[in-house]
């Protein structure tokens, strides 16, 4: 059983120098520090930080590896609702997005209107898969990369998976690539009264994860036993809220799916 302050919450001041407007990264809404190779962003809508940390607890009640999504804390910064992770940037790394990439192979730079202008999600599926392909990385793990990523954003109902939070990480020196872990998770589980999915490959949560497979074939599991332990202590330490009850009700209802 786990501890009643297993989820304290950490206080940092961290000083303006410290913040974060990074190469490849949009501009957001949310404050962001860099400091000693953590990032902390600030909640601006809802309760952004308590979802990363949330869903990044329900990956870890998961079978991904470790290295496939990014670990989040809940923390206060500058006494504002924050959370902070760790860089999954090593030594010469530098992460693209796949709207950075779509605009090196064809000079255009909003690939989210193209994407629009394609018919269905099978199309705009295959699109991302042959760009990636182009760009010299294996089109089947990218594949298998946003069926996890779009099965995730199923389950909590995330709309805010642009082209500009996934993609992947270049090294520099020695040209290796590699898929980029799962991040950015915050505006999801309802936290802001929002009905519309910001299309990654469709309008519809259920069309993205069809356009892979129909029935849909599970990309990833949940331990449930573990996940419900860890939503319990959760609401035990933060109270009830409403972002922890729809994902409660989000894994009973898709427990075929995604149980292990």
């Amino acid at each position: 059983m786990q501890s009643m302050n297993l989820f304290e919450i950490p206080s940092f001041t961290i000083e303006d120098k410290y913040l974060y407007f990074g190469k490849n990264v949009t501009k957001g809404t949310q404050v962001k520090y860099k400091k000693d190779n953590i990032y902390y962003k600030l909640d601006e809508n809802g309760r952004e930080g308590f979802v990363e940390f949330l869903v990044s607890e329900i990956l870890n009640c998961s079978d991904l590896d470790k290295n496939l999504f990014v670990k989040y804390s809940v923390c206060k910064v500058n006494d504002r609702m924050a959370c902070c992770s760790k860089s999954f940037l090593n030594a010469n790394e530098e992460f693209f997005t796949m709207n950075a990439i779509y605009k090196i192979l064809t000079g255009n730079s909003d690939l989210a209107d193209y994407l629009a202008s394609l018919p269905e999600a099978k199309a705009r599926l295959q699109y991302l898969c042959e760009t990636i392909a182009n760009f010299g990385f294996n089109k089947d793990e990218f594949y298998l990369y946003l069926n996890r990523l779009l099965q995730l954003d199923y389950l909590i109902e995330n709309t805010d998976r642009h082209p500009h939070n996934f993609g992947l990480i270049i090294n520099n020196v020695t040209g290796s690539c590699r898929i980029a872990p799962i991040f950015d998770n915050g505006r999801a589980l309802h936290t802001v009264d929002e009905t519309y999915c910001s299309c990654t490959i469709s309008g519809s949560f259920g069309d993205q994860i069809t356009a892979f497979n129909f029935p849909v074939i599970p990309a990833f599991r949940i331990d449930y036993d573990k996940a419900f332990n860890f939503l319990k202590a959760a609401t035990s330490d933060f109270g009830k809220r409403k972002e922890t009850e729809f994902l409660i009700k989000q894994l009973e209802v898709n427990e075929d799916l995604f149980r292990l």
